[in-house]
């Protein structure tokens, strides 16, 4: 099952795993109004709210022949993976090495960190602020993943603080520890410093990193060990010490394919039983080490494994890509009365795929169908169906609506907070369904809907590593 508890950030999604399955929030979005706002919330406790961290992604014109990748600039960072980087070839420079700074119980992880042009974004992982944090209220979870309470993250430039001017709290773990995407604006004279100096608010010492030229080129085969699966690009980094393998899989692909991963979430393995795995000289299978992964707070395309040193000639098999897309047009409507089934029979396209929005039906708040954890509210049913392109190998395997409302006669439509249950589509029939809840339902009269579609391709791909 899916949870949409609430819409906190735009088009961001699950990344890290959430220890307790039964707490997991799938996805989160952006809203204008205030967490302490949202009395829906109040009730809800222990949550580890998960966030994405957002790569640099190709922006070539969907459709265009994976060939096109050739005419474009790619760095490899550290931490991060292989991305496009800027088209007039302006110099990229990147942290090689995690550098980590501790004060007693705390400390600072940067682990990657990178300057183009005139910006410069540092992805971090601490535990700084998270004192007590076993015993944080829903609310002051929800401030502090809406950035509102933890600790900020400056750079510093002659003694002077530089905030940022974006910043991304994400993967929050039952340790305490957290991950931080922060981009700093710099001034003339830092752009090409290669000695950086951040500080952590409540953490005593500095936190100095050093820079150095990203490893660049205009041929993906020279960036290390890729595949392509359609119009994706993936880029394998292997990192090998002792008996343990880290890969961390990124990707260049077509700006409308968001939150790409190769591994199914929890309640999609029923489904999609495969795994990213290796294979060695000797025909030997390794899974993923799932409590390495964990221990390492990596995120969900950062693979490791447990592999003996004089195993060789090892093989990278990767069974299908996942993704979201979020190219449709908004479907506008009136809220149906009770008890009807109103039908709507609009076709959108997505990727070449054909979906139609069939029926949309109110579900009372004393319903059977909506799911347990939503009761209490009302709901809207929404049916769906899909033909797939006849030129690809993609795949709908479940949408998830977002709605907003109409309040008032000349009102613009507002997003409200609410939560969505969508199962997971059979592969060969191309229906399924969404539910989706929110307070004083019947209040509203008309509603308009946004899509997301999840998609899978099926592919077996495989990586000689090097």
């Amino acid at each position: 099952m899916d949870r949409n508890l609430d819409k906190f950030t735009e088009k961001i999604d699950e990344m890290y795993d959430n220890p307790d399955e039964e707490l997991k929030l799938a996805i989160i979005r952006k809203t204008e109004r205030k967490i302490g706002r949202y009395k829906r919330f109040q009730s809800i406790r222990g949550i580890a709210a998960v966030f994405a961290v957002i790569i640099l992604v190709s922006a070539f014109v969907p459709g265009t022949p994976v060939n096109a990748l050739y005419k474009k600039i790619f760095s490899f960072i550290p931490g991060v993976g292989v991305v496009e980087t800027d088209k007039n070839g302006s110099s990229m420079r990147v942290l090689k090495d995690p550098v980590i700074v501790e004060s007693g119980k705390e400390y600072v992880t940067v682990e990657a960190a990178f300057t183009q042009n005139n910006r410069m974004t540092v992805y971090v992982k601490t535990n700084v602020g998270m004192a007590g944090a076993a015993n944080f209220t829903s609310k002051e979870l929800l401030k502090l993943y809406a950035g509102e309470i933890n600790p900020k993250l400056y750079l510093i430039h002659e003694g002077v603080r530089i905030e940022p001017v974006g910043s991304v709290m994400t993967g929050a773990s039952e340790d305490g520890t957290y991950a931080l995407r922060a981009s700093y604006e710099l001034p003339k004279e830092m752009i090409r410093q290669d000695q950086m100096t951040l500080k952590m608010e409540k953490f005593e010492p500095g936190i100095s990193v050093s820079l150095s030229e990203a490893i660049t080129g205009f041929e993906p085969e020279l960036m290390g060990n890729f595949a392509v699966i359609e119009d994706i690009y993936v880029f394998a980094d292997m990192n090998r010490e002792a008996d343990t393998v880290r890969i961390q899989l990124s990707t260049v692909a077509p700006k409308e394919l968001e939150s790409i991963r190769f591994e199914p979430y929890d309640h999609e393995k029923a489904h999609f039983p495969d795994s990213v795995r290796l294979t060695d000289s000797q025909g030997n299978i390794y899974l993923p080490d799932l409590e390495l992964r964990k221990s390492n707070h990596a995120d969900r395309n950062t693979f490791y494994f447990r592999v003996s040193e004089d195993k060789s000639d090892l093989l990278l098999i990767i069974p299908q890509i996942m993704y979201r897309r979020s190219d449709l047009e908004d479907v506008e409507f009136k809220l149906p009365n009770g008890n009807q089934v109103m039908d709507m029979n609009e076709t959108l396209s997505s990727g070449g795929n054909e979906i139609t929005v069939k029926t949309v039906e109110l579900l009372a708040k004393e319903s059977d169908r909506i799911p347990e954890e939503f009761k209490g509210a009302g709901g809207l049913k929404i049916d769906f169906s899909a033909v797939k392109s006849p030129r690809g190998q993609e795949t709908i395997m479940r949408i998830m609506p977002t709605l907003k409302v109409k309040k008032g006669l000349l009102g613009q439509y507002e997003m409200i907070s609410q939560a969505v249950h969508g199962e997971t589509w059979s592969l060969e029939d191309q229906t399924g369904f969404a539910i989706c809840t929110l307070d004083d339902l019947e209040e509203y009269k008309r509603i308009s809907m946004s899509l997301d579609v999840e998609c899978i391709i099926i592919s077996e791909v495989e990586l000689k590593l090097e």
